[in-house]
């Protein structure tokens, strides 16, 4: 599950340790390229990204609810879900600040990938050219919930960078990522 779901071209709204937000945050939309809230449906309230669900991702009710995330969240089950949002240069971030942030619920463990590891991707821009970055929540074989990452692939090359921390399930989880002059912090 996610909740309030937004991105930040040019912006590092972390730039140091912070305590999670009990509240929407009133200025997100002005500074965000995309605010997914949780509502009764799918939109991007900063109104510029046309969203399309895949599979059977989509908003429900679900479990207990922090403040900020009001009883809606984004569901997926794992299975092929996700929200295809068209490439728009507000998700290109080149080596500018951004911020992406998220309410994560992990339900249970992924299925395990090609190395085995169990990871969960939460968000994701690339374009045709196969460019582009995904932050994810990381695991090991056991596990989904050993840390947070954000990748990057830009004309073949490869970059990732990854926290290592717990995210417990079945807990909501405040996550962010964030760049300020080329310093990454998560």
């Amino acid at each position: 599950y996610l909740s309030e779901i937004s991105i930040q071209k040019g912006i590092a709204k972390y730039t140091s340790a912070f305590t999670p937000p009990t509240s929407p945050d009133p200025q997100l939309d002005a500074q965000s390229s995309l605010v997914l809230k949780t509502n009764p449906s799918i939109y991007d309230s900063t109104r510029r990204n046309a969203i399309e669900t895949v599979g059977n991702a989509r908003v429900i009710g679900g479990p207990p609810y922090p403040a900020v995330v009001k009883g809606y969240s984004h569901y997926f089950d794992g299975t092929g879900d996700y929200l295809n949002i068209p490439g728009s240069p507000d998700f290109d971030f080149g080596t500018g600040d951004f911020t992406l942030e998220t309410w994560v619920w992990i339900d249970t463990n992924s299925v395990a990938d090609g190395s085995g590891n169990r990871l969960g991707a939460l968000v994701s821009s690339f374009n045709n050219a196969g460019q582009g970055w995904y932050m994810s929540i990381w695991g090991n074989s056991t596990t989904t919930g050993t840390g947070i990452g954000i990748e990057a692939q830009n004309g073949g090359v490869y970059t990732s960078s990854v926290q290592s921390c717990s995210i417990s399930q079945r807990v909501w989880h405040h996550v962010a990522i964030t760049r300020q002059s080329g310093t990454i912090r998560f």
